[in-house]
This record gives structure tokens, sequence and C-alpha cells, in this order.
């Protein structure tokens, strides 16, 4: 195996735990935003008329 690969497989498991840490971290924030937002919006009258006419 060439060794510049080797190297490449080594660092691996580091790339993908960071890759996987941002990416959770970027769902959780998502969902922790959008689920408020959407309470409040079904709870505003205007917000609510407007968001379910295009429905």
């Amino acid at each position: 195996m060439n060794e510049n690969l080797r190297e490449q497989l080594i660092l691996l498991p580091e790339y993908f735990q960071g890759h996987l840490t941002l990416t959770l971290i970027a769902l959780s924030l998502g969902v922790v935003i959008s689920i408020p937002l959407g309470v409040w919006a079904c709870t505003v009258s205007n917000c609510k008329k407007t968001s379910f006419d295009s429905c």
C-alpha cells in the first residue's frame, strides 16, 4: 500500500468523528429552532391563515 494512502487512512477516523459531530450539532440546532417556530406559527392567527392557505 502506498505510504500516503496509509497516512490518510490513519487520519480517517478523526475526520469522520469531526464530521459526524458537526452534522449532529447542525441537526440538533435545526430541530431546536424549527419546532418552537412551527408551534408559534400555528398559534398566531395571521401566520396560521397565511401558512395553511397554500396547502
